[in-house]
C-alpha cells in the first residue's frame, strides 16, 4: 500500500536540502576580499638561472640571452669593459634590436672595448650623472627578461671576482626593471 507523505514533511526535507546547498556553498567559498581559485589563473612562476664567478662562465651565460633579444634591450652599468658582452650587444642592434646604454658618470671618458664597441654600432650612450654612483649591473630584454646581480659587465667580474648573476624570465619582474630604467634614463645625459 502506497504511503502519503505529509505537506509539512515534504516542506521540511526541501528546507533542509536547501539548507544543506547554502551551507555547503558557504564553506566552499572563499571569505570577503580573497579571490576565487576558480575565477583567477595563477601567473605563471619565474624561470631564475643563476651564476657564480670565477668557476662559472658568466660572461658567456649573458652573451647566449642577450642572443635571444627580438625587440628590445635596456642597460643601466656601473662598469662596463667586457669585450664580448659589448660584442653581443653591438649584434643585437645590428640585428634590429633597439638598444640603449646607461652608465655610471665613472664611464664618461671610457675608451673600453666594450663601450666603444657600442659607439661603432651606434648604440645609443647615456651618462647617469645624479649624485653617488648608479651601481646598477642590469639589462632588460624584450620586457620579459632580467639579467642583474652584482656581477658588474667587466673582464675582472668574470676572471678574478667572485660575483654572482641572476637571470630572471619574469614579465612582472621585467616591466620593473624597465620602469627603474626609465626613470634613470629621463635624468641621465646624451654622450
Amino acid at each position: 500500500m502506497p504511503t502519503t507523505r505529509s505537506p509539512y514533511v515534504v516542506a521540511f526535507v526541501g528546507v533542509a536540502i536547501v539548507a544543506g546547498l547554502v551551507v555547503l556553498e558557504q564553506v566552499t567559498r572563499p571569505p570577503p576580499g580573497c579571490a576565487s581559485s576558480s575565477s583567477q589563473t595563477p601567473a605563471p612562476s619565474p624561470v631564475v638561472d643563476t651564476c657564480f664567478t670565477p668557476d662559472e662562465d658568466c660572461t658567456s651565460l649573458i652573451v647566449n640571452t642577450l642572443g635571444t633579444a627580438q625587440r628590445t634591450v635596456r642597460v643601466l652599468a656601473y662598469s662596463f669593459t667586457s669585450p664580448e658582452i659589448g660584442q653581443a650587444l653591438a649584434a643585437a642592434k645590428a640585428c634590429g634590436v633597439d638598444v640603449r646604454v646607461v652608465l655610471d658618470k665613472s664611464q664618461r671618458s671610457s675608451h673600453s672595448d666594450a663601450v666603444t664597441a657600442l659607439r661603432n654600432a651606434g648604440v645609443p650612450i647615456q651618462i647617469d650623472e645624479l649624485s653617488g654612483i648608479a651601481h646598477n649591473k642590469v639589462m632588460e630584454i624584450d620586457e620579459s627578461v632580467v639579467i642583474t646581480g652584482s656581477f658588474n659587465f667587466t673582464k675582472s667580474a668574470q676572471k678574478r671576482n667572485a660575483e654572482n648573476l641572476v637571470i630572471i624570465r619574469d614579465q612582472r619582474t621585467a616591466s620593473r626593471f624597465l620602469a627603474n630604467w626609465s626613470t634613470r634614463s629621463s635624468h641621465a645625459k646624451d654622450q
